[in-house]
């Protein structure tokens, strides 16, 4: 075995925060805010599936959530909608002449003056990201717009084919609650104010007209039944949403579960490092990966020395912080996102680096030799110093066909033993050994 002693190498680089070790358990953290807002979601949807919500509100977070979820009907198929209802605009013009000759030139202004126009600009501005928060007014807007229109029409033409324009403005009402995107609430304040424009033109001759009293009649039951089929349709969007929560609720509560189960099974619960069980799978991985690129691993065996005596002068409780903070310390020192820290048991840690030559194996060993003498954690019982120190084993292979990763681990262990034999607070390489036969083949096999 090579050894170096306490002042053979030159002290490492200081400690640096690094954020390796949280990067790797990062899936196990989770704001305790985010936790409470989703649980009172939770909460809240679970209140209003018992309880009901007949006002189709949710009120506070909940209602925002909702909001801002994508509509049922979407935005491409509202476009659609919209280009139908321009061309129905511009179409119907046709029969103006016929259905209210006396009144069509006016009605023309209207249609192309004003009803085209709005449609128009609606549709443009349905391509603006801005649109979701102005469609609700620019639909009641443009319904009401077309249906005193039609109402007008109705109004004051005389030709008797006029009343056919009630037909028109039904299937304004229908179109209006069902086919839009619009909300309930919307669809009850423009179908209110239809209905009063309605009556306010036509009421007086519900009683000496049967025919008008008819269409006075099957506007409101047209009005109801769209409102109703509105409010069908919301209701059931909103149960939806509080299911779709309440099973990302759940999701998310199962993930937090499984998150802290992999937390604990592979973090030890002292000093929060990785444990001897991810130890084991993280090497089989680099020793794997090792082997598909014939680079070298190196494996650092490290023992905190005379321990058994520090238990037995301060106590288990003093024992436990310095664990930690040598825990801490192998942390911070400087490494790659592809380092490993774990404690391998007792005072014992380990740390794989991957890709990493011996040179710069025992360099790195060395720093961290260093920084934890630096420490001056008073030892009064220890044989070496007054104060903390480790012990390290270096050991680097690169893996062939024969090679397994329990040579790596049995070699590093041997060069720590040494280290331990020579006098503590040293680092100390293992003696080289061929143990990449694929190399050894090749090298004796005649071109």
């Amino acid at each position: 075995m090579e050894s170096y002693g306490s002042s053979s190498v030159g002290v490492g680089k200081p400690y640096k925060n690094t954020d390796d070790q949280a990067v790797d358990l990062s899936r196990t953290a989770h704001p305790n805010g985010k936790v409470a807002a989703e649980d009172s979601d939770s909460a809240l949807a679970d209140f209003l599936l018992a309880n009901g919500f007949s006002r189709l509100h949710f009120g506070g977070r909940l209602e925002g959530q909702y909001r801002s979820q994508k509509p049922a009907i979407s935005i491409g198929r509202h476009r659609w909608y919209l280009v139908c209802g321009l061309l129905i605009t511009i179409c119907f013009g046709v029969v103006d002449p016929l259905l209210a000759p006396d009144v069509y030139t006016v009605a023309w202004i209207f249609r192309y003056g004003l009803l085209t126009p709005m449609l128009t600009v609606q549709l443009l501005v349905s391509f603006q990201s801005f649109y979701p928060k102005v469609e609700a007014l620019f639909s009641t807007v443009t319904i009401c717009s077309v249906a005193g229109t039609l109402i007008f029409i109705m109004k004051f033409s005389d030709s008797p084919l006029a009343t056919h324009y009630h037909g028109l403005l039904l299937l304004l009402v229908l179109y209006g609650n069902v086919m839009t995107r619009v909300k309930f609430w919307h669809s009850f304040s423009w179908s209110i104010i239809v209905m009063l424009a309605y009556y306010l033109n036509f009421g007086i001759t519900v009683v000496s007209d049967p025919l008008a009293g008819y269409y006075s009649s099957l506007i409101a039951v047209v009005c109801l039944i769209g409102l109703l089929a509105n409010y069908q349709v919301e209701y059931h969007a909103r149960l939806d949403f509080l299911h779709t929560l309440l099973l990302n609720c759940e999701k998310e509560r199962l993930e937090r579960m499984s998150d802290e189960l992999y937390r604990v099974a592979v973090v030890d619960s002292l000093t929060g490092l990785y444990n001897r069980r991810h130890f084991d799978e993280a090497l089989a991985t680099a020793w794997r990966d090792a082997y598909a690129n014939e680079t070298p691993v190196s494996l650092l065996f490290i023992d905190v020395g005379c321990f058994k005596r520090f238990n037995d002068t301060y106590g288990h409780q003093r024992g436990d912080q310095c664990l930690k903070v040598v825990a801490d310390t192998l942390s911070r020192v400087e490494r790659r996102p592809s380092d490993v820290v774990a404690r391998y048991g007792g005072e014992e840690f380990v740390i794989i680096l991957p890709g990493m030559g011996e040179a710069k194996a025992v360099i790195f060993a060395e720093s961290i030799r260093a920084n934890v003498e630096s420490l001056r954690i008073p030892h009064r019982a220890s044989t070496v110093m007054d104060c903390v120190t480790v012990s390290i084993g270096v050991s680097t292979v690169t893996p062939g066909p024969d090679c397994k990763p329990k040579m790596i681990v049995a070699q590093a262990d041997k060069a720590l033993y040494s280290a331990k034999e020579e006098g503590r607070n040293r680092v100390c390489i293992a003696k080289k050994t061929k143990l990449n036969l694929k190399s050894q083949l090749e090298a004796v096999t005649p071109i």
